[in-house]
């Protein structure tokens, strides 16, 4: 599985990394790392915030993110976290990520109302929110500090620092405070395991240290290897950390943290020494950090190297070994050699100056030295010799050049052969994918027509929701129904887990015109320019050339705006006009059986079933309902339904009891909708309560009548 791993990855080290994903392939996205590729892993230093990280991330298509919180080390404030994930999750819409593991910090109640804490819990509603609408596992794992890799801007690496350079040294946890720390180790152990026996459950997971150690035994283990160490906890009470009521990491993964922290703070110190004696020396880092544009350094070394050639003419006048060095010449090799012939005309001519000079301080006139033709030998051969050496340089580095050059299409050549032989591994994966699919083909086709053969429209509206999810892949469904052709608007019957709570209860029709009209041809109505709170596709059952169901797919990934989707969504809608409206048509051909005189008012039983189904689907969260009582006042059905005649809409359910009171079963109502028909029975001077469930079938009732008697 391609996993994305952002936020604090130099808290873990390499070795460990490995460990926790095997064989899958991962890319390590964040600013600190260091460039490189070690077998399928890949450290990128790219932010979420930069713009290249949209075409890494959409390249790879993660199905796994993993989003290790900057506050997992201890002592690090990051005020731009939320906006790295946000732009993390913008572009979840565009594949189909099916994983994201949060790793949190492991907050105290002090820290819970800070400025962390209230970022953490902006985080928290941001990936509920995202989870809820595009439908991935979400599992926060709540974690001590991740400690025991030193690495830059790490918490001992601060540490250790400070303590060498003779700085006081001040922790951000006050005395007495318990050390809230786990090994990179230990994470990775349960990192390891948490994936390895994955379920696809939203989840939180606390996280606990070994042990218990507080800021004063970290103190005393730094001291008892540095004893001079300035270091002191913060002031002010100890913190407070409430233990965790879920016991998942112990009790479902076997895991405890073994190793404690002031174990660890030895091997960290003597690592952190062996770091600093490896070290670059003074001149090393200043060459290193030196770095001068190539034209200046060009002309500082003409400079240089002219002075030091007119010194060193100057000194060897005595000497007669040295007489015999053309210091000048040498100096016009030097530079056309190592800069070529630009370089090498220039310090030409400033030996030809010197030379000239020379002659001029020797006695010579200048009319002498320029009519004289035995003198501009010197002259001619400092610019022969330029341009020799100059042109062999050039030559070479045309050379250099043009096997750079072939390198760079060799290797583009190579990245794209890589890109077709992936494209063709991803059509062979598909091309097996589909081929499956179709073996299963006539299972999966048998198991959706017997999930949809239902009598009752509403025991396919509560079959309808998981079998669209499972063949489209999608948790962004929503289903309106609209029972009369001049209604105005259209109610929702049932929703995705995810959408059920966010998706409008009733759409007005005004603003679906252009929907509607596509719908009544028969065909599937594909939004081409989608925007916040639009479904991306709308599908509708026919009954009699009207629309009477409305099929929204609110978030689909870029993959599936193809053809492909849209013809698997067309076949659905097929499927379930066919079962509807044959469940409609007997259900007006039972009415008799189920309503009192044919008309509004059910009897119990049938109540009592579709009591079930929305019981069973609410269970699901795929709907919501309220269910109401009504003092009966010994009148008959004809009497209630004249009554509650223009209060109630048409998908709410009503019933006469056999207990001689009135029930009202209200769909895809929250707490909100359910004072609303409470004030509108009262306005109406109905006595009407609201309950969780009817009466049991074995109370005795005394005067209850039976539904044949009535």
């Amino acid at each position: 599985m391609d996993t994305l791993l952002t936020g604090n990855a130099n808290a873990i080290s390499d070795e460990n990394i490995v460990k926790i994903f095997g064989d899958d392939t991962v890319i390590i996205a964040d600013p600190s790392v260091t460039p490189r590729k070690e077998g399928h892993i890949r450290w990128i230093p790219i932010s979420p915030l930069d713009d290249k990280f949209k075409k890494l991330f959409l390249t790879y298509g993660f199905e796994r993110v993993i989003f290790l919180s900057r506050y997992t080390e201890p002592g690090f404030v990051s005020y731009d976290e939320i906006y790295r994930l946000d732009a993390i999750l913008s572009l979840v819409r565009q594949i189909k990520l099916r994983q994201f593991i949060f790793i949190a910090p492991y907050l105290s109640e002090e820290e819970e109302g800070s400025d962390k804490g209230i970022i953490l819990r902006g985080i928290i509603e941001l990936l509920e929110y995202y989870r809820d609408t595009y439908g991935f596992t979400l599992k926060i794992i709540y974690s001590p500090g991740i400690v025991g890799h030193l690495h830059k801007g790490g918490f001992f690496t601060g540490i250790f620092t400070d303590i060498k350079n003779k700085k006081k040294v001040i922790l951000d946890k006050t005395a007495g405070s318990r050390l809230m720390f786990i090994s990179h180790e230990d994470f990775s152990t349960f990192m390891y395991r948490l994936l390895d026996d994955w379920r696809d459950v939203s989840e939180s997971i606390h996280l606990l240290p070994s042990g218990y150690e507080t800021t004063d035994d970290l103190i005393s283990s730094v001291k008892s290897l540095v004893p001079d160490a300035d270091i002191m906890p913060a002031p002010g009470a100890s913190d407070n950390y409430l233990e965790p009521e879920e016991r998942i990491a112990r009790e479902r993964y076997g895991w405890l943290a073994l190793q404690k922290t002031t174990d660890m703070v030895p091997g960290l110190y003597k690592e952190f020494n062996e770091n600093e004696h490896n070290k670059l020396g003074f001149f090393e880092r200043l060459r290193s950090r030196i770095r001068l544009p190539q034209k200046i350094l060009m002309v500082i070394e003409l400079i240089i190297g002219a002075f030091i050639v007119e010194l060193f003419v100057n000194i060897s006048r005595s000497s007669v070994q040295f007489r015999l060095i053309d210091f000048r010449l040498v100096f016009v090799v030097i530079m056309s050699t190592i800069w070529g012939s630009t370089a090498g005309f220039i310090a030409a001519s400033l030996m030809v100056a010197s030379l000239a000079l020379a002659y001029y301080m020797n006695g010579t006139e200048w009319l002498m030295l320029f009519y004289d033709p035995g003198n501009w030998v010197p002259f001619i051969l400092f610019y022969i010799t330029a341009a020799i050496c100059g042109y062999t340089r050039q030559r070479k580095e045309d050379e250099a050049e043009f096997v750079r050059d072939e390198n760079t299409k060799l290797t583009n050549e190579n990245a794209f052969v890589s890109d077709l032989y992936e494209e063709a591994l991803q059509y062979k994966n598909e091309y097996k994918q589909n081929l499956t699919l179709s073996r299963q083909g006539f299972g999966r086709i048998f198991d959706v027509v017997t999930r949809l053969n239902q009598s009752r429209s509403e025991l396919i509206f509560a079959e309808s929701i998981p079998v669209i999810e499972d063949i489209l892949d999608n948790h962004s469904i929503a289903i309106y129904t609209i029972y009369d052709a001049a209604a105005r608007f259209a109610r929702l019957e049932v929703a995705s887990k995810g959408l059920a709570k966010r998706a409008k209860k009733s759409l007005d029709l005004s603003e679906y015109a252009d929907v509607i009209e596509t719908l009544k041809k028969g065909e599937l109505w594909i939004n081409k320019k989608p925007q916040e709170g639009q479904p991306c596709y709308v599908a509708g059952v026919l009954n009699d050339g009207h629309v009477t169901v409305f099929i929204a797919i609110y978030n689909v990934a870029f993959s599936q705006m193809s053809v492909y989707y849209a013809n698997l969504i067309r076949v659905l809608a097929g499927l379930l006009e066919n079962f509807i409206v044959k469940a409609w048509q007997y259900q007006s051909a039972v009415r008799q059986r189920e309503f009192y005189n044919g008309g509004g008012i059910m009897y119990e039983d049938y109540f009592r079933m579709q009591l079930k189904v929305q019981r069973d689907m609410s269970d699901n969260e795929i709907t919501d309902y309220r269910l109401f009582k009504i003092d009966g006042e010994g009148r008959s059905a004809d009497e209630w339904e004249a009554i509650l005649r223009g209060k109630t809409r048409y998908n709410d359910s009503i019933c006469l009891g056999n207990d001689g009171n009135i029930y009202i079963l209200a769909t895809q109502v929250d707490e909100k909708g359910e004072e609303i028909i409470l004030g509108r029975f009262e306005k109406a001077g109905l006595k009407c309560i609201k309950i969780d469930e009817m009466y049991p079938l074995d109370d005795p009732k005394e005067g209850v009548e039976s539904k044949e008697s009535k």
